[in-house]
């Protein structure tokens, strides 16, 4: 499966000077790569959340990178693939305006609540272990799993449950998570996601006493 990276990249005068629009465009998508000789702040313009896109290393990947010859424009789209990846990337003022990425990322935040919400709902174990980082701290209270034959009903109820953002992103950068707040109990309900790899995970390394009674009013 083809996945899709939405990149969107702006030239500017960069602190480096990057000689054509494709070697800033390498600069980022080595950082997104894994690539630690690359800044932040050298393919990126400022935001907090910045640490977020920074994956894991694929060295692979990166001489492909490295290897690999782009068409880019300035100002312009570039759309082509790298390796498996598609990647979609607007140039503007020279270097990299992350908002593209991180709104994909802030929506695989929500995926991932949305998810863990509906397993916990039916008190899967199984299925919980991949959203979490220790499912053994995961406290459903008193009220009974959910019959498979209701998630219908349950899955539509998620989807209207408003899920924003309640951590501050400056300490979110030095603590490398991100904290949502969602409105499930009277003193509202806060769970804390952190990267693990290339992947975002629950945080659940203490106990999480999740408010399952919103389901069963």
């Amino acid at each position: 499966m083809i996945r899709i990276a939405c990149l969107l990249v702006s030239l500017s005068l960069p602190l480096v000077c990057f000689s054509s629009p494709e070697d800033a465009l390498k600069q980022y998508l080595k950082y997104v790569y894994g690539d630690s000789s690359v800044r932040a702040d050298e393919a990126l313009h400022a935001n907090p959340d910045n640490w977020m896109i920074a994956g894991e290393l694929n060295a692979d990947t990166i001489s492909l990178i490295e290897e690999s010859e782009f068409i880019v424009s300035d100002p312009g789209v570039f759309n082509g693939a790298v390796g498996r990846d598609l990647i979609f990337v607007e140039f503007k003022d020279g270097k990299a305006e992350p908002g593209f990425m991180l709104e994909g990322i802030y929506s695989i935040h929500r995926q991932l609540i949305l998810k863990f919400l509906y397993e916990a709902l039916l008190q899967n174990d199984r299925a919980l272990k991949r959203f979490v980082t220790n499912s053994d701290n995961i406290n459903f209270g008193r009220v009974p799993a959910a019959p498979y034959g209701d998630m219908d009903v349950y899955a539509g109820i998620l989807g209207l449950i408003p899920i924003v953002r309640s951590s501050d992103p400056t300490e979110d950068a030095r603590k490398n998570s991100i904290t949502y707040r969602l409105p499930l109990s009277q003193a509202g309900f806060e769970l804390t996601l952190v990267k693990k790899g290339n992947s975002w995970k629950i945080d659940t390394s203490e106990e999480v006493i999740l408010p399952m009674e919103f389901f069963w009013r």
